[in-house]
Formats: structure tokens, C-alpha cells, sequence
């Protein structure tokens, strides 16, 4: 989503993701391996919060404080990140002209594209408004299906010269409408 802003991406990207991926499962495996040798696999089995019980029997009530507040901040960088690598879908698709132009432009100071930001901000308000979270995530997958696939289809799979694009829904995009309650 942001291969244009970074250095040479046919080298940084996979080497990125390489050794992200790699450092990810090396940090998951210790952190289960810290679990089994905290917790019995008994109480891992009957607990909701494997990570809060084991720093609570390590660390006392401060290990749970921990716990919540290293969960905290994961979670406000996980936003951080889907904000700013989100927001530059839409700048990208209207700078390749298949959504409004008014996406497609930069903040003149900050060179970020400002106006998709808003956009992002303001239809991710009306879903937070929109009642559970359950309804929110379903109303989101359904938003990135019928807004987002078209235009990936219409650039991947243009029509031919002449002939008229038009919307068409994919099994990817009816299952999720069919599946409303």
C-alpha cells in the first residue's frame, strides 16, 4: 500500500516482510514458551487471558498493569498504522483516476493525502455510530467489497476499447450481502 513512498521497493519490501514475518514468529513461540513455563496447561486451558494471568503470577497486580497497558499501546499502533497505510488506497486509486480526483490530492505542507484521511475519518465515524461491533466489522468488509474490489477489477480486467465498464458484483461481494440477517 505504500511501496511508492518507500526506497527501492523491489528490494525493501520483501526484505521487510521477510524479516518481519520472521521476527513475529520468533517473538510468538517465546512468548508461548513463557506462557507453559509460568502457567500450568491446566489453567492456560480455563483462562480467557493466558498473557494477563501469566504476568499477574510473575509480576503481581503490576504484571496485569503491564499487560494492559502493553495491550493499549499495540492496539493505538495497530490504528496508527491502518490510518496512515489505509488512507493511501483510495489517494491511489484516484490519482489512477478510478475514484474522485479530490482523493487524489496532497496536503501542501505535509505532502500526506489529506483529503483521504478525511474521508477515511469520516466514513469510519458514521460506522463507529453504526451500533456493535459485530454490525461495524461487517459493515466494513462489506464496504471494502463493494467499493474497493470494483476498481481493483477495473484495473486489473479493464473492458476493452469501447465497450462500457460496468459495476459488477463478484461471488466475493454477494456472499457477504447474502449472509445479512
Amino acid at each position: 500500500m505504500v511501496a511508492g513512498e518507500v526506497d527501492h521497493p523491489q528490494r525493501n519490501i520483501p526484505r521487510a516482510l521477510i524479516i518481519g514475518c520472521l521476527l513475529v514468529i520468533v517473538v510468538y513461540v517465546l512468548v508461548n514458551i513463557a506462557y507453559f513455563w509460568v502457567l500450568a496447561p491446566g489453567d492456560i486451558l480455563n483462562t480467557r487471558t493466558v498473557a494477563a494471568d501469566a504476568a499477574w503470577r510473575l509480576l503481581g497486580k503490576a504484571g496485569g498493569l503491564f499487560v494492559a497497558v502493553g495491550v493499549m499501546i499495540s492496539t493505538f499502533a495497530t490504528l496508527n498504522g491502518s490510518i496512515l497505510a489505509g488512507s493511501r488506497i483510495p489517494y491511489a486509486q484516484a490519482r489512477d483516476g478510478l475514484f474522485p480526483q479530490a482523493l487524489a490530492g496532497l496536503h501542501p505542507r505535509f505532502h500526506t493525502p489529506a483529503a483521504s484521511i478525511l474521508a477515511q475519518a469520516c466514513i469510519a465515524g458514521l460506522f463507529a455510530l453504526s451500533g456493535t461491533y459485530e454490525s461495524l466489522y461487517t459493515k466494513v468488509i462489506f464496504f471494502r467489497m463493494a467499493f474497493l474490489c470494483p476498481s481493483d477489477r477495473q484495473r486489473f480486467h479493464p473492458a476493452p476499447p469501447g465497450a462500457e465498464s460496468l459495476f459488477v458484483l463478484t461471488a466475493p461481494q454477494v456472499i457477504p450481502i447474502l449472509s445479512q440477517n
